[in-house]
Order: C-alpha cells, then sequence, then structure tokens
C-alpha cells in the first residue's frame, strides 16, 4: 500500500483530511498520483496487486470519509469491507469501466446507506 504515510504524518500534526481517495489498482489513480505529488493537502492511498485487503493497516483512516474507486468490483468491495470494518466514519466504493477520461462508473456503495446503484 501506498501514500499512507502522508495520512500518518496529517494525523500525528493533529489534522484530519476531509476525504481520503483510495485506489484499488493503479490505472485510476493517474490524476490522483499527480494531485498527491503537487498538493500537500491531497490525500491519496494505492492498493497494490501484491496487498491483502484483510491484513492491510488501515488504523489512520479511523473516523474519516473514505472513497475507494477500482475496476474488480470484488476487490473495491474486499477493500471497502476491511475500511469500513477499520472504523472510517464514512465508506464510498465506486467501480469504474473504461480509460482516463472516458472511465465510467459501473456501481456504486455508501455505508451511510444515501446511495446504492449498479448499472
Amino acid at each position: 500500500m501506498k501514500g499512507m504515510d502522508k495520512i500518518i504524518g496529517m494525523r500525528m500534526r493533529g489534522q484530519n483530511p476531509i476525504l481520503v481517495f483510495v485506489d484499488t489498482d493503479d490505472e485510476t489513480g493517474v490524476l490522483d498520483r499527480w494531485l498527491n505529488d503537487t498538493d500537500p493537502a491531497s490525500t491519496n492511498v494505492w492498493v497494490e496487486a501484491k496487498d491483502n485487503p484483510k491484513t492491510l493497516d488501515l488504523r489512520p483512516l479511523v473516523g474519516l470519509q473514505v472513497s475507494i474507486t477500482g475496476r474488480d468490483a470484488d476487490r473495491v468491495e474486499a477493500v471497502r469491507q476491511a475500511v469500513e470494518a477499520a472504523g472510517a466514519r464514512r465508506v464510498v466504493g465506486a467501480v469504474v469501466a473504461g480509460r482516463g477520461w472516458q472511465t465510467k462508473v459501473t456501481r456504486f456503495l455508501d455505508t451511510a446507506g444515501s446511495a446504492e446503484w449498479q448499472a
């Protein structure tokens, strides 16, 4: 998993990110990587292919709002469940299809119960 160090640093300074973006595959994170490198307030995490969602250390996400995006519905759901179990305040998951600016959402889940949709 990459990117959690920035969130840990913020939390240690007493800061809480408004929203943390989690990508479950590298291809959905091109813009997020750029934002993370250029904007100190941007908080993006990448779950790598080698990572097992059940063994990730997600403690820095306790009490935060988290948005999860990826192409594999099962992987997005596994990461969503792990983040929710870790104690995130709200978790929104989006399964996407396509590439770059042609990306479309095919499924959307929200732990707040305000939305659940599948194309």
